[in-house]
């Protein structure tokens, strides 16, 4: 029997959603039976306990924000959110009696409707992020176990979930809109257009998605974003002092450009991390933009496309966190959805999964190598963040090494013709 049980593992035809399952769900399946022993220990090693921060914090932070919309909101230099972000958390905070007043650690347990209402600010979002996977041809268990595999990873329950961050939204918007975007229905291309401007107006970086517009040589639809995101983003500033308004908020975005840690989350705080600073600095990070616009645009390969996006949207920006890496779920989803379609998947397309479920996991091996140690000189570098930010870098690079020997080896080849 166990020869057979053996025989069947063995003459198994994986797929990339099965070796994504195995090695995700393995991390976080052994990490919640060895909460049984860690107790709460196990829950601040993965959500850096060492860290200050208050539970909900990003939550909780932008409804304070939000009821300060108005014509002096962005005089804090602290407030970077856009205008429409603080809109739908003005909305949230007319709900309940949450005050300023309150903002503490367990600011959000003090209101009993605040708690009901950020379980759905959590909870609706996921849902539609359900949906999106349904875009994949497999069966409805396997995509049942791949959500909970994301909804339990690093990324998002020790990010997005633990500081209740807009990014809850700005995902499934995203999805939804690259789905819609393909859709010959031409209302659903439309709508695609309203939800990227809508995701750019909450989070400004997915506005680069406009590119594969211009690539895709879609120049109307192109034109119609850039006035979709001119409205999304600007005309809420109609309730956050105007002119004036947009002149403090590109002075906040900018004074946050200039602030930058020894981190692994974003790539000026990579390079500050190998002792890279000052001008070379400056420029190494512009050269990567460059960089990552250029493969956007020259790259044949749909899959390499969306990591170059998703890497921009999650290493560009200075202020970037954890749960900046569900941006790798656009990449994930292609990828599983191309084989469940085609049938059929690479060597390349196995270990590009493998990579992508090492982000999406919980290191749980490592947490029992390094005996969940806490005490961190940064809160920002523990063993987690290293483990999933390795594996997401390490995803990158590899794209990157294979476009450009891609570029170089096709234009060899033209050469060739040419000469013939």
């Amino acid at each position: 029997m166990n020869i057979s049980v053996f025989s069947r593992i063995q003459n198994r035809k994986w797929t990339c959603a099965d070796i994504f399952i195995l090695v995700s769900a393995s991390g976080i399946i052994l990490f919640f039976v060895l909460l049984i022993i860690l107790r709460q220990r196990g829950l601040e090693w993965i959500v850096m306990g060492n860290n200050p921060d208050f539970i909900a914090t990003d939550f909780q932070l932008a409804e304070l924000w939000g009821q300060k919309l108005g014509k002096g909101v962005y005089d804090d230099t602290e407030i970077i959110y856009p205008p429409l972000t603080l809109l739908f958390f003005n909305y949230i905070s007319r709900i309940t009696t949450f005050s300023p007043l309150e903002y503490n650690k367990f600011a959000v347990l003090q209101n009993e409707y605040q708690l009901m209402i950020l379980f759905l600010y959590i909870v609706l979002p996921i849902i539609w992020l359900y949906n999106c996977f349904q875009t994949i041809k497999i069966k409805k268990s396997k995509i049942l176990m791949l959500m909970l595999c994301i909804i339990c990873s690093v990324p998002m329950f020790a990010g997005a979930i633990e500081k209740c961050n807009v990014i809850l939204y700005t995902i499934p918007l995203t999805l939804t809109a690259l789905k819609f975007k393909e859709s010959n229905n031409s209302i659903k291309r439309e709508t695609a257009l309203v939800f990227i401007a809508l995701a750019s107006a909450m989070k400004i970086f997915p506005a680069v998605l406009g590119i594969i517009y211009l690539k895709e040589k879609r120049f109307k639809e192109a034109l119609r974003l850039y006035i979709y995101c001119c409205i999304t983003i600007l005309v809420p500033f109609i309730f956050a002092g105007g002119l004036e308004g947009i002149r403090k908020y590109l002075r906040n975005a900018s004074l946050r450009n200039e602030y930058y840690k020894e981190r692994f989350e974003y790539f000026k705080g990579l390079l500050a991390f190998f002792n890279i600073n000052g001008i070379l600095l400056s420029i190494m990070y512009f050269l990567f933009i460059a960089l990552l616009i250029f493969l956007v645009i020259f790259t044949k390969n749909k899959f390499r496309e969306y990591v170059f996006i998703a890497s921009f949207i999650a290493f560009v920006p200075n202020n970037a966190f954890l749960y900046m890496l569900l941006w790798f779920l656009i990449p994930l989803i292609y990828l599983l959805r191309n084989e469940s379609i085609i049938l059929t998947s690479t060597l390349m397309d196995k270990v590009n999964v493998f990579l992508l479920a090492n982000i999406f996991t919980i290191p749980t091996i490592l947490g029992i190598i390094t005996k969940f140690k806490m005490n961190y000189d940064d809160p920002y570098r523990t063993c987690v963040v290293s483990y999933i930010y390795f594996f997401a870098w390490l995803l990158l690079s590899i794209q990157i090494i294979l476009e450009i020997r891609a570029i170089v080896v096709n234009k060899e080849w033209q050469t060739i013709k040419k000469q013939r």
